[in-house]
């Protein structure tokens, strides 16, 4: 292991590889992030990284499993809100487009679980619960984990679109004009029947 001297050890350096370690974890995923790679990008050792984590595995719980918002997370739908899907959409869309950091952390994790079952199982129950509040208050009473998660998989496939894959139309388009165009759909699914049985909890 690599001499550190105490300036090294310091909380700067701890923070130098969080940042490095969630830009790679976002560009690159989990696996191919090499410690080599996160280091350099860092400006530290490779030795130093073990100084303050035990490996990949504590680096990525560090850095990633719960993503922070500056701002906070968007509070529940009240329930007399006369067009939640719109005000849903408009929370999220804001909530990636203008918090760089949790935007950063989140895409990171996403990205990730695409392809590794750890990050998988982090981001399931996260964002699950995510949804499940924010939609609290506005759900039908029936197959609300069924709603929940189809609302969180359309959310989830358009911040892919528009953060990950940079899907041109819905990367360069307006918060407005997406909010527009799904609203309609979050609304359906909230409210209106779904077709086909589901345990309802």
């Amino acid at each position: 292991m690599a001499t550190v001297s105490g300036r090294s050890r310091g909380r700067d350096s701890r923070a130098q590889i969080l940042l490095a370690a969630r830009e790679l974890f976002a560009e690159q995923g989990f696996d191919r992030a090499s410690m080599r790679a996160i280091a350099a990008r860092a400006g530290v050792d490779a030795g130093l990284i073990y100084y303050h984590f035990e490996g990949k595995g504590d680096l990525w719980n560090a850095a990633l499993t719960l993503p922070t918002a500056k701002t906070g997370l968007p509070e529940p739908i009240p329930a007399d809100s006369p067009d939640p899907g719109a005000q849903l959409m408009s929370a999220v869309l804001h909530l990636w487009d203008d918090d760089e950091e949790f935007r950063q952390q989140a895409t990171a994790v996403i990205r990730t679980a695409l392809s590794h079952p750890m990050a998988a199982a982090t981001v399931r129950p996260v964002h699950e619960a995510f949804v499940r509040e924010l939609i609290s208050q506005v759900v039908a009473p029936d197959q609300q984990r069924l709603r929940a998660a189809l609302i969180g998989s359309h959310v989830l496939g358009l911040m892919i679109g528009r953060h990950i894959a940079h899907f041109p139309a819905v990367a360069e388009a307006s918060v407005e004009s997406l909010v527009a165009a799904s609203a309609p759909t979050i609304n359906r699914l909230l409210t209106e029947p779904l077709d086909g049985g589901y345990p309802s909890s």
